[in-house]
């Protein structure tokens, strides 16, 4: 839930750190994406189209952990172009 909200979705690959005795210390969201994009311009436009997508997975693996939500790392892989775009 996101408020009152029922938000859906499912994590592509998720990386996370732990401490010696589980604790999570922190998390990388990996979400590929298949989408062709021929320069720079064009995968920040698709970025910040993602970029919600992106932050309802941050704010559920941030709760599902228990970590603050600037723990968790965004990425998008771009499997076409073959580009890896972390999200600020």
């Amino acid at each position: 839930m996101d408020g009152n909200r029922w938000v859906s979705g499912v994590f592509d690959r998720v990386a996370v750190s732990r401490d010696q005795n589980g604790k999570a210390l922190g998390a990388t969201v990996f979400d590929f994406k298949s989408d062709e994009a021929t320069d720079d311009a064009a995968l920040a436009e698709l970025a910040r189209q993602y970029r919600p997508q992106m932050d309802h997975y941050r704010n559920a693996l941030s709760r599902m952990l228990g970590l603050q939500a600037a723990k968790v790392v965004l990425k998008l892989v771009f499997v076409q172009p073959g580009k890896v775009l972390e999200l600020r």
